[in-house]
């Protein structure tokens, strides 16, 4: 299943009225597109990235926050 796909199949029935919805997948504008997409207008998005990978350490790496509200 796409990234695409994972909100429209639970958004609807999952989330409440001004609700956060959250995400930390590793390449964010699919996450950010795939929520604006299928999320409903009064859902706020939060997501995150930790700013390290398979090769990097998450020691002293900086944790990104971004939303839209």
């Amino acid at each position: 299943m796409g990234i695409d796909r994972v909100p429209s199949v639970n958004s609807l029935q999952a989330t409440k009225v001004n609700a956060i919805v959250a995400g930390q997948t590793s390449v964010k504008a699919p996450e950010k597109e795939a929520f604006e997409a299928h999320l409903l207008q009064d859902v706020h998005i939060l997501s995150c990235h930790s700013l390290h990978g398979p090769t990097v350490s998450p020691i002293g790496q900086p944790f990104v926050l971004y939303g839209t509200y």
